[in-house]
This record gives C-alpha cells, sequence and structure tokens, in this order.
C-alpha cells in the first residue's frame, strides 16, 4: 500500500487533541495531589468552609445577546433566556452573545480556580466577576480542539453568589457560537500554573564547534575578531513537530514521499510503517535550524526495511540511505505520463570522474508533455533498475552482491520549483536536457553537469554567526557548512554556497543596500526567488586548521566552507511626539480614544503589556493631565506583578528537545497553535514602550530571565529561508502581515531593552535578529509580480502578505474584507519603527500598495459602511481605517485637510479605536515642521509641545527626569537650531553635537530637565 504521511501515535491531530483533554481534565482534578474537594480553605474568616470542584454542565446556564459579561446576577436572572450549556446557538443579528451562570462560594477563599472549558465555537472572552479571565480567538477550533482553561485568581471571588460569564463572536464570521462538549469544570486550586525555569539548551551539542566556526571565519575574513563573532542560538526553524515538511525549492518531504509544485513525485512502496522517529547520534543532532534526518522502519512485500531520509534548508530535495533490507522501491508519477531515463554509465563517469567499479547511477525523469519539475535520481553504492509497472515507473535500488555499503539515493530537482515545459518529442535523457537547456547550442552532457551540481553536495554540517559593524550600521552574517558528495567523486565541480533567496531578492528588485562578494546564479528556483551562490572560494581544509585548502580537486567531508554577506541594521529611532496647539477637536478626540487598561496580570502579555498601554505611551504628550495619571499609576502597579507574577507558559519541542515560552495563540488546522510570534512580539514592544517613556529600567534589570523568555520564540523558530521566526512550532508559516510586524519590532525591543541595561551580547543578537526580521517586513511589498510569474498566486485580486511552507505564500483578498490586506502594515495598531523602516528601504512599494487598496476599497475610511456579509473585525472599525490614516499620513499621500476629513468619516465607527492615539497624534504633527525625539536614553520623558512664535519662528519644549545621569536626548528639527537652553540656562557647547538636522543634548543634572530649543 501507499502512504501519504506518517507520523508517530503521540503525534496523530486525534490522539494529540485527546492527550491534551486529558492533561487540562488532570490540571482541573488538581484535588488529586492537594486535599480537594473536600478540604477546609485556611483561615476563611474565621469560618471552616469547603470548597469542592464544580461541574459546570450539571447546573442552570442563561443566554443573553443583551446584556454586558459584567451584568450582575439579579440582571442575568431577570433579563437573560435560560439554556442548556452544551448548546449552538445562532448568532441573528448579533454581534456576539453572552453565556452566563453562578458560583455559590460560602466564603472568602485563599485559592484561585482553574475553569476547563472542553469545546467552543466561537471567539470567546471570559469574564469572572466582570473581570476578565481569559479569551481565545482563531480558526479550527470546534471538533476535537484544545480545551481552553483560564485561572481566576482568589481575589476575583466573592463570598456568595459569582457570575461566570462567557462572550462569544463568530470565528471569522462564523453565526453560529456556544459550547461544544464537556469537560465544563471549575476547580480550586492552591496557586496557579506556572512556567518551570529550565534552561533553554540544544539537545545534542552542534557539529561544528565554535572553535571550529571561529578559526574558518578568521581565515574568510580579514575584517573579523573572535572577540566580535557571535552564533546564532540552537532552533528548529520549520522542521519542529511534524514529519514533513516543505523546502524553499520542495512543496514537501516526508517519511515515505517528495513532491514538488508538479510531477513526478516519489514514494517509497511501502505495506505498513512501524516507527518513525528522528535520528540523532553524538556528530548529528537530527534536527536543527537547517536539516532533519528522519529514519523509518517499515515493511515492503513482507521485507523488513529501516531507511533515513535526509533534508537540509540549501538542499533541493533529499537524500536516502538504506541501513536495512535488500531495497528500496520508488513509485514515481506524473500528472498522466512520465518520461524516465537512465543516464548512460559512460557519460556519468565522463562527467563526474567516477573510478572505476564504482556503483553510480544517474536517472532523469519529466512529464512527457506540459507542466513539470524535472527531478534526478543519483544512486550511489548500490545497484538500480529501473522498470515500468502497471503504468507506472519504479525505481529499485538495491544493495550490490555481499557490499557492507549502504545504498544511497538523492533526489533532487534541479530547477527547484521553476515551471519547465515539455513537448512530447523527447525520447532520451539528452531529449528532456536539451529541450530545457537555455540555448539550442549548449551540449546536453555540459547543461547534464550544471544540473548534477545543484545536488551532487549534501550539507553535512551548517551553522551561522555574525558580527555587527562597528558603527552600528550593518551586521555581517556568515554561513558555514561542511559537504559531502552524493557519490563517492565529484570531480572537480564545487558546492553552491547559497544566499537566502529573500537576500538576492531584496538587492536587485529594489536595490536593498544588501552587501555581497561577487554572486552567480543557480538554475534552482525557490518559493521565495532565484537562488544564488557565491563564487566558491577554498574552503578551510581539515576540522580546525585554520588554514586554507590550495586545492579545489579534492573535497574533503571535513572541509568547511566559510560564506557570507551583509545587512543594513534597521533604524533604531524612537518617535517621541510633541503636542501641538490649537488642535482641540483632535486632541479631544485623543483623549476620549483612551481605552480601558488591564487591571489584573491574568491576561496573556500581549494584552497587560501592550494592548492599549502601548497605544497611549506613544501619544503621551497629547494627554489630559488625568489620563497620563492613569496611564502612569496603572503602569507602575502593574507591570512589575506581571514580570515577577505573569504566566508564561512553557514548551518543549519534542524534536529537538529545545525549551520555549510563550503567552498566547490562536488554534488553527490540526488543532494546533498559530501566531506564538505575535503575542511574544508584541509583548516584548509593549514592555519596552513603557519602560522607555517611565525610565523604569530596573524592572528589566530585575527581570531579565522574563524578557529571555518573551524572546526566546524568536531565537529556536528562527528559519533560515524567511529570514524570521516561524509563527507555530510546526513551522507551517511567518503568518499574515500583522506575525511579521510584530516579529520584526519584538527583536528592537529586545535589543534596546539589552542596551539601556547593558547586556552587549543580547544587544548585538536583537540587531541581528531585527535586520534579518526587516527583509520580510520589506519584501511582502515585492513579491507580487514574482508570485504571479511561478503561478504561485492565482486570483488577481490577492495581495501577498506573508509566507507558507510548501505553498509560497500567504494572500489577502481584494474582494473581501480588507483586513488581510491591511495587517501588512498594521501589528494590532501601528508601530512607528516598521514605518521608518519602510520609508528608509521601500516608500515606492508602499505607495503603490496603498494606491491598490484605496482602488479595490474606495469605501475603506468610511465608519458607516456595511459589508454584505459578516466581518472579524466590526466593518471599517479602527482596525482598517486607522492604519491606512496613518500610513498616508507618514508617506505625505494625503494633506492636512484630507487626513482630517478621513478621521471624521472614519470616527462613525468607534469600535477598536484603542489603536487611535498614534494615528491622531501623527495627524496633528505640522506638516511641513515635524519634530520628534528620536532617543532620550534611561531618561523618564514627562512630555513636550511645539510652541509657535511670530515671524514662522517657533520654541520646541521637552521634559525630562534624568533619573541615571548623565544622558543624551536625541531631537530631529525640521530647520537648524537657533538656540539650546536646559531650564533656561544656555547648554555648553561641548554638550551639543549636531548631525545635519540631528540634535544630540548632554543632560548632566540629575532630576527635572526642561529642554529649549528656538527654531
Amino acid at each position: 500500500m501507499t502512504l501519504i504521511i506518517v507520523r508517530p501515535k503521540a503525534l496523530v491531530p486525534f490522539d494529540r487533541s485527546v492527550l491534551a483533554l486529558g492533561l487540562w481534565v488532570c490540571l482541573t482534578l488538581f484535588s488529586a495531589f492537594f486535599p480537594i474537594p473536600g478540604v477546609a480553605a485556611t483561615n476563611c474568616g474565621g469560618a471552616d468552609v469547603q470548597f469542592r470542584g464544580v461541574d459546570l454542565a450539571r447546573v442552570k446556564w442563561f443566554v443573553s445577546s443583551e446584556l454586558s459579561p459584567a451584568a450582575s446576577a439579579d440582571e442575568v436572572t431577570s433579563r437573560a433566556t435560560p439554556t442548556a450549556p452544551i448548546k449552538l446557538h445562532s448568532l441573528g443579528t448579533s454581534d456576539s452573545l453572552t453565556l452566563f451562570t453562578f458560583i455559590e462560594v460560602p466564603g472568602q477563599t485563599s485559592f484561585g480556580a482553574l475553569l476547563t472549558i472542553g469545546d467552543l465555537e466561537g471567539d470567546d472572552e471570559t469574564y469572572f466577576n466582570g473581570q476578565i479571565v481569559g479569551k481565545t480567538s482563531g480558526r479550527g477550533i470546534s471538533d476535537l480542539g484544545v480545551p481552553r482553561t483560564y485561572y481566576i485568581p482568589p481575589t476575583a471571588f466573592l463570598e456568595g453568589r459569582n457570575v461566570l460569564a462567557i462572550k462569544l463572536r463568530g470565528t471569522f464570521g462564523r453565526s453560529q457560537v456556544g459550547i461544544k462538549r464537556e469537560p465544563l469544570t471549575l476547580g480550586f486550586v492552591p496557586r496557579p500554573p506556572d512556567a518551570r525555569e529550565l534552561p533553554i539548551r540544544p539537545a545534542v551539542a552542534p557539529s561544528i564547534t565554535s572553535q571550529q566556526a571561529l578559526s574558518a571565519i578568521m581565515a574568510a575574513d580579514p575584517e573579523a575578531s573572535a572577540s566580535a563573532v557571535l552564533g546564532k542560538r540552537p532552533g528548529f526553524g520549520r522542521f519542529g513537530l511534524f514529519f514533513a515538511d516543505g523546502l524553499p525549492a520542495v512543496a514537501e518531504v516526508g517519511p515515505t514521499a517528495i513532491r514538488n509544485r508538479f510531477p513526478p513525485e516519489f514514494r517509497v512502496r511501502l505495506d505498513a510503517v512501524t516507527n518513525v522517529e528522528i535520528a540523532r547520534d553524538k556528530s548529528d543532532p537530527g534536527i536543527d535550524s537547517w536539516h532533519k534526518v528522519i529514519r523509518v522502519q517499515a515493511s515492503s512485500q513482507g521485507e523488513q526495511l529501516r531507511y533515513t531520509i535526509r533534508t537540509h534548508i540549501f538542499y533541493p530535495g533529499a537524500l536516502l540511505q538504506l541501513e536495512e533490507g535488500p531495497a528500496l522501491v520508488f513509485q514515481i508519477t506524473g500528472a498522466q505520463d512520465l518520461s524516465a531515463y537512465k543516464v548512460p554509465t559512460s557519460t556519468l563517469a565522463n562527467l563526474l570522474e567516477v573510478p572505476a567499479g564504482s556503483e553510480v547511477h544517474a536517472y532523469v525523469f519529466a512529464t512527457r508533455k506540459g507542466k513539470t519539475c524535472p527531478a534526478i535520481a543519483l544512486v550511489a553504492d548500490g545497484a538500480g533498475n529501473l522498470t515500468l509497472k502497471n503504468n507506472a515507473v519504479e525505481l529499485a535500488v538495491a544493495r550490490v552482491g555481499k557490499s557492507k555499503k549502504s545504498p544511497r539515493v538523492s533526489i533532487f530537482y534541479p530547477f527547484g520549483i521553476r515551471i519547465c515545459e515539455t513537448h512530447g518529442t523527447e525520447d532520451s535523457w539528452a531529449g528532456i536536457v536539451a529541450t530545457l537547456a537555455p540555448s539550442p547550442s549548449v551540449d546536453a552532457a555540459q547543461s547534464f553537469r550544471a544540473w548534477l551540481r545543484t545536488g551532487l553536495w549534501f550539507p553535512s554540517a551548517t551553522d551561522e554567526y555574525f558580527r555587527i559593524f562597528p558603527d552600528q550600521s550593518f551586521v555581517r552574517v556568515y554561513n558555514l557548512a561542511r559537504f559531502e558528495s552524493v557519490i563517492p567523486s565529484a570531480g572537480d565541480i564545487p558546492p553552491y554556497l547559497v544566499l537566502p533567496p529573500q537576500v538576492s531578492f531584496a538587492r536587485n528588485t529594489f536595490k536593498y543596500p544588501v552587501r555581497t562578494s561577487e554572486t552567480t546564479a543557480t538554475p534552482v528556483v525557490t518559493f521565495t526567488g532565484e537562488l544564488h551562490a557565491e563564487l566558491v572560494k577554498p574552503p578551510v581544509s581539515g576540522a580546525a586548521s585554520g588554514k586554507r585548502s590550495t586545492s579545489r580537486k579534492q573535497i574533503s567531508s571535513d572541509d568547511l566552507y566559510v560564506w557570507f554577506y551583509d545587512l543594513p541594521v534597521p533604524p533604531l529611532d524612537e518617535r517621541g511626539l510633541l503636542a501641538v496647539p490649537e488642535q482641540g477637536e483632535l486632541k479631544a478626540l485623543l483623549n476620549t480614544s483612551f481605552p480601558d487598561l488591564p487591571t489584573t496580570i491574568t491576561g496573556p502579555g500581549v494584552d497587560v503589556l501592550y494592548k492599549a498601554r502601548t497605544q497611549v505611551f506613544q501619544a503621551y504628550s497629547f494627554l489630559t493631565p488625568d489620563n497620563r495619571e492613569k496611564l502612569v499609576a496603572n503602569t507602575r502597579r502593574i507591570l512589575p506583578a506581571y514580570l515577577q507574577h505573569g504566566v508564561w507558559y512553557d514548551s518543549v519541542e519534542p524534536f529537538s528537545g529545545l525549551r520555549f515560552w510563550w503567552c498566547y495563540y490562536i488554534e488553527g488546522p490540526y488543532f494546533d497553535r498559530y501566531d506564538q510570534d505575535w503575542g511574544n512580539g508584541l509583548s516584548l514592544y509593549g514592555l519596552y514602550t513603557a519602560v522607555k517613556y517611565l525610565g523604569e529600567w530596573e524592572w528589566v534589570a530585575k527581570n531579565w530571565e522574563i524578557i529571555e523568555r518573551m524572546f526566546s520564540w524568536f531565537a529556536v523558530s528562527d528559519d533560515w529561508e524567511w529570514m524570521r521566526a516561524s509563527n507555530g512550532v510546526h513551522g507551517h508559516g511567518t503568518g499574515a502581515g500583522d506575525c511579521t510586524n510584530a516579529t520584526y519590532v519584538g527583536a528592537l525591543a529586545y535589543a534596546k531593552l539589552a542596551r539601556e541595561t547593558g547586556r552587549t551580547e543580547e544587544f548585538l543578537y536583537g540587531l541581528y535578529t531585527a535586520a534579518r526580521a526587516a527583509l520580510p517586513a520589506l519584501t511582502r511589498f515585492a513579491y507580487n509580480d514574482f508570485a504571479k510569474e511561478q503561478g504561485l498566486v492565482k486570483e488577481s485580486a490577492r495581495l501577498v502578505v506573508g509566507f507558507h511552507e510548501g505553498q509560497g505564500f500567504l494572500t489577502g483578498e481584494l474582494d473581501r474584507y480588507p483586513w488581510n490586506v491591511t495587517s501588512l502594515i498594521s501589528g494590532n495598531g501601528v508601530q512607528p519603527e516598521l514605518f521608518d523602516l519602510l520609508r528608509k528601504y521601500a516608500e515606492p512599494l508602499v505607495t503603490q500598495y496603498e494606491r491598490v487598496f484605496d482602488a479595490a476599497y474606495p469605501q475603506w475610511d468610511n465608519g458607516t459602511y456595511r459589508y454584505s456579509f459578516r466581518t472579524i473585525y466590526r466593518d471599517n472599525s479602527g482596525y482598517i481605517s486607522l492604519p491606512h490614516i496613518y500610513l498616508r499620513t507618514r508617506m505625505n499621500l494625503d494633506g492636512p485637510d484630507q487626513l482630517r476629513q478621513r478621521i471624521e468619516r472614519a470616527k462613525a465607527n468607534s469600535e477598536f479605536w484603542w489603536l487611535a492615539p498614534p494615528v491622531l497624534a501623527e495627524v496633528m504633527q505640522p506638516m511641513r515642521a515635524k519634530v520628534y525625539l528620536a532617543n532620550w536614553g534611561k531618561c523618564t520623558f514627562l512630555g513636550g509641545s511645539i510652541v509657535p512664535l511670530e515671524k514662522g519662528r517657533m520654541r520646541i519644549e521637552a521634559q525630562f527626569d534624568n533619573r541615571y545621569p548623565p544622558d543624551t536626548v536625541e531631537i530631529v528639527l525640521p530647520r537648524p537650531h537657533r538656540s539650546i537652553e536646559i531650564n533656561d540656562a544656555p547648554v555648553p557647547i561641548p554638550d551639543i553635537e549636531v548631525e545635519g538636522l540631528r540634535v544630540r543634548v548632554r543632560l548632566r543634572k540629575p532630576g527635572m530637565n526642561l529642554l529649549s530649543i528656538m527654531l
């Protein structure tokens, strides 16, 4: 029989869900380890009170589409409708409905509780006595989804009747919501779930030691120094959790099959698979950010087989090795029919200088007529036999006689995902090669030699190091690899030293200032562009000699190749805005958009640290005194508590053994977690923003372990092709646009948090991560033409918004709801740092994007507009209108009057206007006289203003609490200054540094400092 995908039992979707269900139920039944139910609470008001778990599926429930989740018990019983707990409800014309039930508590409890909901249909916000205790959103939740479990702190409980409320909205526009199945329980626990403090470390030692790597880098780059070079942290990239993976140039490689966008497709002929596992030994971890080795035990026609299949991010195919059993048999299929030819042994020997008597064979596969991704199978140390059986092609690779050698088969696509066309007239391997040759004059044998180069060398070990240039303008990224030849000899054909496709794409498409040595184009096309390689340099000979090899002829598996490229470090400016006069209406709108701030630390980091809080800090100078006081008081109370006691869930990727932490996810296909990058990235960004404005750097210094937990995701899931983290442990992709934005600003935040707390290596690692994440944040705006040329976007009314494993791109519709394409510029709110990057490197691309969006959605700024279908973010709410108004402001696409008209139209829909403050603050800036604070060190920023004077002059004022003197304030001006004062006194000339219109002023006096600049 033919198998499609094989996973160990614990990873099959059904079994994983049942396992998760059992684990959560175990948490709810915590009483197995603590005497609950039936235990006396500790001195609960002097009363000996029993607190028992509650089966909420056996109590009375109510439903209402009108009542608030904060409704009282009397309001619920008098105005809501009784209902069954396990039931689906139609939303009808309502946006949401709320389920209610009551929890009777006989006294004050010192215990918290875990609420477990077996399965919900819909996005939920769950409240206890009006206090939100958790929420989850996303698709794919129903039908054996992962149960939702929320912790209710003891402070939320009242003596007597407590109200539990679950507010439900239709997921992605669905019209039904409700609780679908049990368990539906509430169990008291003595403490909240907490993450264990375990180190992040690889499961096995790396194949290239740091000593070997540094020695090779020093030999390859005269500018490098060992003290300045740092290594990439251990990761699993896209290779986590699932055994099947998409590669840059191959649609999918699994334990039993290899397929590309077009035929041929290869499947191992098997009867049954008995075990699949990661194959590892002391010299190979079996999985890292670049490769995965899978060992398969199976049976085929009554014979037991064991083989490994190796994949690598650089390699356009896979390498299989037969470890046990007589033969590996591949079934090769095409759309209708297939051409399959063996290359004559004499031709192969001449091309590759194969030693006499070597068992080396090559086969070429392509469809007979039509679209194809031609493939090559190279066989070494085994006998190959090509047959036609039942209209299908089979390739059997068997052991040779009594040889103890393990046959190896490399299956690779020399053109990657490139679409090739055959005409049906080819009748030999040479005919196929000639048809696909770049020119009819090219000799078929030489063309085939070029094809072979793409798959002849398999990277046996890979690593990455980097260093930041002293002026912090560029990061140099070093790729290191050892290669092994698929066949015993490779003649003088060297390996390709390939660059991540996005590096070449950005350089060649919109002149991104990437620096590389001379490169050559390979025949391979990947999902993210043509694969370019640096011209081969002599390798470092031996494992750690540090000396260049003088010969390319004989390449050893010990030779360590080093090649590198430079990426610009992205802009590091802040954008501290100063209030302007005579903006009463917009300033009032800004302050009435001041949202409710979280009052507890029970939510995920993205809610506690980022949502609402970050947006009002970004408009701090425009806040009323009352709103400033509210913001500061809440932040000083909540943030330290969250850093010390907020829950970060810790997980271990099962293949690599690497540990990471997360605070948020949405559920998706296979009932797995998606968008963890979004939750962690915005948590980092929100924390940094608050600390930056308040100057509370001690919070960071004392809780750096928590910062590392937030950042851990971006290290372990970093992907070479995507140049940033995956959005799930399974390597599904990089999420939509908002996930990429969150990754980028999260990396910048990590770097700046480290810089201001004296952590040099962490600061440099943050810059390295941000420089790589900047690439996909930019290239998404340029990939539409490439995607359409390669047939990766079928509908014309779509735009690229992200990257998808094995499929190329995630796209957003231009003929449905506009959120997906809006997510390109919004990480759920606007991040000024992203727009600094877009303005500097991709302004024409972003301007064109906005024109396309405006043409597709001419009503986007109309708050009264209603779509003809249910929408996830309530028509043209702030999620839609405000990011585009911000973009048009920053890119100078609209004038002041037009921007105000857009705001007037948009404010008719006030939903999700918690992200309005920075947008409105930016609109209020003088069009031709924009001023902003680019940095203020560790000071507390207390607000500032622009004061107009007569004859077009102005005075800039900004106040700081200089908590760590001396410190430096950096400000960008619209024209040269006339004078600078601190606390009404002139500033000494040595304390002023001017670079164009950028002015740096040194603050020496501790405490309050008023900076005044006359223009």
